[in-house]
């Protein structure tokens, strides 16, 4: 597997491995993955890829590379993976696995699907999805910005946690909710989320979020991401 980008993010925390691939390996590498951490139906079960394109295609009437647009792991989850799956890693799992030798533990894999048409729509989209994946990394590797998030889950309403959580039940298991409803406030289409907090939250998360990541660093790996899908910010 060659990644169209491979990208190391520095983080007093630890790093975050940022890959931009294509559908097949992006489909290849990580559907059974996401699938096994974090989906409700196949999560801690051994599954095969077209079983994934399966559930899709019966829930949504789309493929999983139509469907996400990428997603995220840490170093440990790729390795609990690995020792559920053996032999019957695929090539790009594969890769995956041996990729993540010459890191640093703590690590943490946030994974883009480049689009098949560049357009600025597409193109936005892919940008967007790195924000996400991004918040994702911090949330595993910075306990100041995870405390921060658990802080803002606890501060809703008893029923507004649960109309969440069965809302993000369709996709993700319980232990991962808080996190995933966060990268929807960070980085979304969605306005929903947003108002799920106050603006003063909202605005403490999102400088949070930049003084982790550090903007001029996050500009530089966008410029690069830009660069490679063949046009410019």
């Amino acid at each position: 597997m060659q990644p169209l980008l491979e990208k190391d993010v520095a983080l007093e925390w630890g790093t975050i491995r940022v890959l931009l691939l294509n559908s097949n390996d992006f489909l290849n590498s990580s559907a059974r993955i996401s699938h096994y951490l974090e989906n409700p139906v196949f999560a801690g079960r051994v599954f095969t890829v077209p079983l994934v394109q399966y559930y899709w295609k019966r829930k949504r009437q789309l493929r999983f590379e139509e469907l996400f647009y990428g997603c995220n792991f840490s170093q440990e989850d790729l390795s609990q993976f690995s020792r559920e799956y053996g032999e019957q890693l695929s090539v790009e799992e594969r890769w995956l696995l041996e990729s993540s030798g010459n890191l640093s533990s703590p690590a943490y894999f946030a994974i883009l699907r480049a689009p098949d048409l560049v357009s600025d729509q597409n193109l936005f989209q892919c940008e967007l999805t790195l924000k996400h994946e991004l918040s994702h990394g911090l949330f595993y590797l910075n306990p100041n910005y995870r405390e921060f998030v658990g802080r803002l889950w606890l501060g809703l309403s008893g029923e507004k946690r649960l109309d969440l959580t069965r809302k993000y039940r369709y996709f993700y298991i319980d232990e991962r909710i808080a996190d995933e409803w966060s990268t929807h406030i960070v980085a979304s289409f969605e306005l929903d989320q947003i108002l799920d907090i106050s603006e003063s939250d909202y605005l403490a998360l999102k400088n949070l979020y930049w003084n982790s990541l550090g903007r001029e660093q996050f500009l530089e790996l966008k410029d690069e991401l830009y660069a490679v899908l063949g046009s410019k910010p």
